[in-house]
């Protein structure tokens, strides 16, 4: 293919729109890339970039899946010790669960949608907040970010999972803050002013 590099030491192919490949596996990602990325891409060895983008992810502790979506029942094919850790089952086990046995009722009917829609073409809703079942029962909230993507010629999602706990934590505080605030004002016994910039 013009413009692709191919790496000798990892087996890995790279062209300009963000596709590699490795041992006959491919995954192709459809994401828009900034200017004079493909230029990036062109110098890095594609190996290379995959194995320290999913480092850099797993010490970021988030999570990564690849999933595809072109079959009766969606089936990961990649699940980062990240993305297990988060979701409290051991990775072999995600591998072989629907990944939807893992989704919150009150998210289930959303998140079939969202793969319909990967599984026709369609990009859909690429961030969004998504309530996981751990295999202890208990109810753990993510960021997801989501991209379509091809895994071996067949349509796939990749997705990128980080707690979102201290997230929602920061914005439960900051109401309190902002109630209690407001609550004070309006108790004091003398009217308070706020000057900005002055």
């Amino acid at each position: 293919m013009e413009g692709e590099k191919t790496s000798p030491s990892s087996g890995f192919k790279s062209d300009l729109s963000g596709s590699y490949a490795r041992e006959g596996t491919s995954v192709t990602l459809s994401t828009k890339m900034g200017t004079g990325a493909g230029e990036l891409l062109a110098k890095i060895d594609a190996g290379m970039l995959g194995r320290t983008l999913l480092e850099a992810a797993g010490a970021a502790r988030i999570g990564v899946t690849v999933t595809l979506v072109d079959t009766p029942v969606p089936r990961n094919v990649y699940v980062s010790e990240a993305a297990a850790d988060l979701l409290g089952w051991p990775v072999e086990e995600l591998l072989q669960r629907d990944p939807l046995q893992n989704i919150a009722s009150r998210d289930l009917g959303q998140a079939r949608d969202r793969l319909a829609q990967r599984a026709g073409g369609e990009q859909g809703q690429r961030t969004y907040e998504l309530l996981a079942v751990r295999k202890d029962g208990r109810e753990i909230a993510l960021d997801v970010t989501a991209s379509h993507a091809t895994f071996e010629g067949r349509p796939a999602v990749v997705a990128f999972l980080i707690d979102a706990s201290a997230r929602r934590e920061a914005e439960a505080q900051k109401l309190h803050n902002e109630a209690r605030f407001r609550e004070l004002i309006e108790s004091a016994p003398e009217p308070i002013g706020i000057i900005r910039g002055g």
